[in-house]
């Protein structure tokens, strides 16, 4: 789907609240509290659940379609699939996806339906950095497993030996990988939760070494929004402290 978060403003998604059966206040409630911008946060920890809400008419309306066809549907946040051996069904399946986005105001995305839009069914079908064919259910391609896995490992070792400059960059990290985690935790087989305590002792190993320093957070360490980055003010508190370096092990 082309821009789909953006897309989903918070009309749009009032609207389908009501359609799904909550009463107004509920359905203004709900928007509100996952759109608080006007429009579809793109990775954040509610928002693969806002966009399943968001979806569920029209995924119920496409599976019933493409089983007349004898199709099969599956969809991962915003990557809509559709399984047929019948080759030359292939322009019905697509007018199924493209009229039944229309009705939610939402587009094909063209460019990368061109790109790997048409996969043959042997082999792995990934849409939006999830495996989708396999007969155990959605998982996470093995490649994106051990990336993950890494990086996680790379995190905790630099979290150990944590100092001052090295602060911002962990912060930069631990951010990319806890939105690689939420949106992965849509997958059924996952190591999401082993990978999300390997963060979690990252955090703790941070907020050990600053309270040694005597320096305490008032966010979480690694956030950074518009006005601010806790990270880089934590940095610049640590460098005017007794003691700029601290190295340990975790327990």
């Amino acid at each position: 789907v082309k821009n789909a978060f953006p897309t989903v403003t918070s009309d749009r998604f009032y609207l389908q609240m009501l359609a799904l059966g909550f009463q107004s206040d509920i359905a203004r409630l709900l928007t509100k509290l996952l759109l608080p911008d006007g429009y579809l946060p793109q990775g954040g920890p509610a928002s693969n659940a806002a966009i399943d809400l968001f979806f569920y008419r029209t995924d119920c309306q496409i599976e019933q379609e493409l089983a007349v066809l004898g199709a099969r549907y599956t969809r991962f946040t915003d990557g809509l699939d559709g399984s047929f051996r019948r080759a030359d069904r292939a322009s019905q399946v697509a007018e199924i996806f493209e009229r039944n986005l229309e009705r939610i105001g939402l587009r094909v995305n063209l460019k990368k339906l061109a790109e790997c839009g048409w996969q043959p069914v042997g082999a792995e079908r990934v849409m939006c950095g999830v495996r989708t064919n396999s007969p155990k259910g959605t998982q996470l391609p093995r490649e994106v497993i051990k990336r993950l896995v890494d990086d996680c490992d790379s995190l905790l070792r630099g979290a150990r030996t944590v100092a001052p400059h090295t602060l911002t960059g962990l912060a930069r990290k631990r951010r990319a990988l806890q939105g690689s985690l939420n949106q992965g935790s849509q997958a059924r087989i996952a190591p999401v939760r082993d990978l999300q305590r390997r963060l979690y002792q990252v955090d703790g190993l941070i907020l050990v070494a600053l309270r040694r320093v005597h320096i305490h957070c008032n966010r979480q360490w690694f956030t950074k929004g518009k006005d601010f980055d806790e990270a880089a003010s934590l940095s610049e508190a640590w460098r005017f402290r007794k003691g700029t370096h601290i190295s340990f092990a975790a327990a």
